[in-house]
């Protein structure tokens, strides 16, 4: 019995060395890549991953103590125990752990999402992009929120629909999918509501890019282009990247019998752009630009460490409770 209770205090004092240099040496590293390295993603330091193990060893020393100790039917050995499963489930699921993207267009089905070396990774599912919304601040362009409205598709499944917004993922099966990017993308299919108005008559209509509109009074609306960002400097339109300006803008041409062809961009933002000839045109909806970008994250071992995890919530608040029995008595 001596035996073994001095080999169980030669692992305890060894697990508690073993931690104390361990969480000096993460707290110092993190510090130094922090900030003078300027580097805030840990995820693929080797430095930081060896630490780790280094701190499941020491607690897997203070376990072969306990056992040493014979306190096998504690609250203490229990919550260590289940802290070591847990923290070990942990690195090998960081290990397994597939990291993505996937990027959506409204309307577009896809089945696959893209690694950081490219490669393409099959779903078990569909993803449908329903809607993407983007919540802009008042009589302004700039977004102040987005969502994604998806529906899952599975073989003999009924589809189910799902929204995906910032700090609120979606969990589907052991795939997690985070709203991280937004935009507005030029896509032939995408469908915009048009409405012209004249002294004479007023229209309403859907369009796409491309398409020709006939008026009443014999003039021809086209729908030319569209860029996800316009702007006017000096007189002289200019259209950026949409990742440095998001200002949507539509260039409609007219032609009729008493005048050539006018060309001219009809922007959200810019109320005098809706004035062309003698009609006024307003672009009222406009649906299939907009598109999203998810971050994929598969993590095989997630309901493992909920589990464990758990345990050892419990374990410690029994802990807990015992110590708080000994303070009072």
């Amino acid at each position: 019995m001596k035996r073994n209770k001095k080999y169980g205090s030669f692992f305890r004092k060894l697990s508690l060395c073993l931690l104390l240099v361990t969480v000096i040496l993460i707290v110092g590293w993190i510090s130094f890549q922090t900030f003078f390295a300027k580097r805030d993603d840990f995820s693929t330091d080797w430095v930081t991953k060896l630490l780790g193990v280094f701190v499941i060893v020491s607690i897997f020393f203070c376990v072969i103590g306990q056992i040493f100790d014979g306190k096998l039917k504690t609250a203490s050995f229990g919550y260590h125990l289940s802290l070591l499963v847990c923290l070990s489930i942990f690195a090998i699921n960081e290990h397994l752990t597939e990291l993505g993207t996937v990027a959506m267009i409204e309307g577009e089905i896809v089945d696959s999402y893209k690694d950081k070396e490219g490669v393409m990774h099959p779903f078990p599912f569909k993803l449908r992009c329903d809607d993407v919304i983007l919540k802009v601040y008042d009589d302004s362009y700039r977004v102040e929120n987005y969502t994604t409205q998806l529906t899952v598709i599975e073989n003999e499944h009924p589809p189910i629909n799902e929204t995906v917004s910032v700090n609120r993922p979606l969990t589907i099966k052991n795939y997690r999918l985070y709203q991280t990017d937004y935009g507005l993308e030029n896509n032939p299919k995408h469908e915009i509501t048009v409405r012209v108005k004249d002294t004479d008559f007023s229209i309403r209509e859907k369009v796409k890019v491309g398409d020709t509109l006939e008026l009443p009074n014999g003039m021809a609306l086209t729908v030319v282009a569209f860029t996800p960002s316009w702007a006017l400097a000096d007189e002289q339109v200019i259209t950026f990247n949409h990742d440095a300006l998001m200002n949507p803008g539509f260039l409609i041409a007219a032609a009729g019998p008493n005048f050539g062809e006018q060309l001219k961009w009809i922007v959200f933002s810019n109320a005098r752009s809706t004035s062309l000839e003698n009609l006024s045109i307003e672009i009222e909806e406009v649906r299939g630009f907009e598109y999203t970008v998810l971050t994929v994250v598969k993590s095989p071992l997630s309901l493992p460490i909920e589990i464990t995890l758990l345990l050892t919530s419990l374990f410690g608040a029994k802990m807990l409770l015992g110590k708080y029995r000994l303070w009072t008595n």
